[in-house]
């Protein structure tokens, strides 16, 4: 048997030292003997650990267990810093080599197969334990100096058995790390910490469940139902009409209690600068504001009465009226400002303009103050229709007021009429502007206090 040193490990500059209660000195092989020359304190002892194992055979030996057929072990000294170890033994065509090593106790059992060999890829990994301890004072010596004593609050010192100096373990009913401030924290107190969290964490989740649902049902309320009919009927063109997808507004529009509008630039600007801003002639035709009318109508009448929760407008006006680059109509600004129907620039009997307009509508004498085109290219039955329909809108009293419903259906009404077979149905200033003839000029209406006046 050679006798030279052929495995071993210092730890002599660390505070490690080999485990005592965990590490064994195993021998495998037949007839083969291990041993350790260990190192205490830097001095190194012969002989320090041996054992033998013995077999005639593979089939005689006995596995699963390391007690000297095959297999053998025993422990090792305490306070070990290094050691150096050697094996041998016979060799048999079923164990060609005998082997010497140092293990923990739980990382490895005996088999035949490892007569053969032991470094096999299907084996697991062989381990080492090594004990520490804190310098090489005991725990009454160390709690002397307060500065250097390591053990944090709710933890206690003990003075290990394997090696020299001392170690922390927290107390009971507490856990965390002793040699960390602010040292160990008691379970409840952990678990308090883990509730709270846990807690918000749960609060989170349920606010954001609650919020998705919420939106839901508002979008359901808002006429969500209603447009995807629109849209799958074909009811909105997609020329006059954009839609903007979940992915592009997260379906914001219809999503809050209170529905939010989202405008696209609109390059034609609002209705009142074609209307008063051409010096004093509207830049579009009858057909197209009698169309424009109706979609504006029709607009009122879903807010009105096709949403769960009717929606109001409230301030109405010309300059609230958007037009894209088709003539489309897009209502905007909901209830942002107010516009007065009082010009303070006309005498006391014009002064309020609805007021003037069902004045001059009971007696028959309202042309002079319509747009020269209406005057032009309106049928004057349909004019005076819509004039009628306009005079019904300003009722004082609401019961007699018609719904939009009915000026959206009274108006679309007059556009089919507009539309009869010897008249072209697409105008060719149906959605863009027109030039106007030369035959067609402003003229001053005087009114019956002899100033010059117009109105749009």
């Amino acid at each position: 048997m050679d006798n030279k040193p052929f495995f071993g490990v210092v730890f002599d500059k660390t505070p490690f030292t080999v485990s005592q209660t965990k590490i064994r000195l195993f021998g495998v092989g037949c007839n083969t003997t291990a041993y350790i020359e260990a190192e205490i304190d830097s001095i190194r002892t012969r002989l320090v650990a041996n054992c033998s194992s013995q077999c005639e055979s593979r089939d005689k030996v006995i596995e699963m267990s390391c007690t000297g057929s095959g297999c053998c072990q025993i422990t090792i000294p305490k306070l070990v810093k290094g050691f150096f170890g050697s094996a041998g033994g016979e060799v048999w065509p079923f164990n060609p080599c005998s082997y010497g090593f140092v293990a923990e106790l739980d990382s490895f059992t005996f088999t035949a197969v490892d007569l053969v060999g032991i470094r096999r890829k299907d084996r697991d990994v062989i381990s080492m334990a090594l004990d520490w301890a804190i310098r090489h004072e005991t725990c009454i010596e160390a709690r002397k100096n307060t500065s250097t004593y390591m053990c944090q609050a709710n933890s206690y010192c003990k003075d290990p058995v394997n090696n020299p100096g001392y170690q922390c373990f927290c107390n009971e009913d507490y856990e965390g790390n002793p040699y960390l401030k602010p040292g160990c924290v008691g379970i409840c107190s952990g678990l308090l910490v883990f509730l709270i969290i846990g807690g918000s964490c749960l609060y989170l989740i349920m606010k954001k469940r609650k919020l998705k649902k919420d939106r839901n049902v508002f979008f359901e309320q808002n006429g969500s139902l209603l447009l995807e009919q629109k849209l799958s009927s074909n009811e909105v063109g997609a020329d006059s009409t954009k839609i903007f997808s979940p992915e592009d507004l997260e379906r914001c529009c219809l999503e809050t209690k209170v529905p939010l509008l989202v405008y696209e630039y609109d390059s034609n600007g609002t209705l009142y600068e074609h209307i008063h801003l051409n010096d004093g002639m509207s830049s579009i035709s009858w057909n197209s504001l009698l169309r424009i009318a109706t979609e504006i109508s029709s607009a009122l009448a879903y807010l009105h009465s096709y949403v769960s929760i009717p929606i109001f407008h409230r301030d109405i006006k010309s300059t609230n009226v958007l037009l894209d680059e088709n003539y489309t109509v897009k209502v905007s600004h909901f209830g942002a400002s107010r516009e007065k129907s009082l010009s303070f620039e006309r005498s006391e009997e014009q002064r309020n303009l609805a007021i003037y307009f069902i004045s001059l509508l009971e007696v028959n004498d309202f042309s002079h103050i319509l747009d020269s085109r209406v005057l032009n290219e309106g049928k004057p039955e349909h004019v005076l229709a819509v004039a009628e329909l306009a005079k019904g809108c300003l009722n004082s009293k609401c019961q007699d007021r018609p719904t939009m419903k009915q000026v959206a259906a009274k108006l679309e009404d007059l556009r089919s009429l507009e539309k009869e077979p010897h008249q072209p149905i697409h105008e060719e200033s149906e959605n863009f502007p027109v030039e106007v003839d030369k035959d067609f000029y402003v003229v001053p209406l005087m009114s019956s206090h002899g100033t010059a006046s117009s109105y749009n």
